[in-house]
């Protein structure tokens, strides 16, 4: 059963997941339809993409069937790497805009990495792509159909492989402008 709620009312419950940012929504007048999440995409059997690993710079294209798209649609899903046998990243764009420079979706082998992304959905679908062979599943859990949405660059805020590791239990805050 579709329920009606405000983009930042999911985006709360997501909180913990979210690690990058794909894309910015005027979450005060977005209108998101929320539903159990339905699984559009799988690659280890061949659900909304051909069957078998994406290779290593491939871009996979996701159509999904029977979105309204309007000039602001977006697509909220959970994507899952899965069998990875090398370290690696996945990034994820609306296909009708330009691939970013950042991944949404950083894993290792032997590890189901899962994070959400949002995207703007157009005709032209979502696209991923790996730097190495990995499955990639894909939930939808919302669409937002009736908002303002300007995309924005993703940018990395926060590195800390080369600079200053994190230490367990420290935290480091770090101010976000917009």
């Amino acid at each position: 059963m579709r329920t009606r709620s405000t983009t930042a009312a999911l985006l709360a419950l997501l909180t913990p997941l979210v690690v990058s940012i794909a894309s910015h929504n005027d979450v005060a007048h977005a209108d998101t339809q929320m539903s159990a999440p339905s699984r559009v995409l799988d690659t280890r059997n061949g659900l909304g993409a051909r069957r078998g690993s994406v290779a290593a710079g491939e871009v996979l294209t996701l159509t999904i069937p029977g979105i309204s798209i309007t000039p602001s649609t977006a697509v909220m899903l959970n994507l899952t790497v899965v069998d990875a046998g090398v370290p690696g990243n996945v990034s994820a764009w609306p296909c009708a805009g330009q691939r970013p420079s950042t991944s949404i979706v950083n894993f290792e082998p032997g590890r189901a990495v899962p994070n959400m992304v949002a995207l703007a959905y157009t005709s032209a679908g979502v696209c991923f792509s790996s730097t190495s062979p990995v499955n990639l599943i894909a939930d939808l859990s919302a669409i937002t159909t009736n908002g303002e949405i300007t995309g924005v660059a993703p940018q990395r805020l926060l590195d800390t492989r080369a600079s200053s590791p994190l230490a367990p239990g420290v935290e480091r805050r770090i101010s976000v402008a917009g």
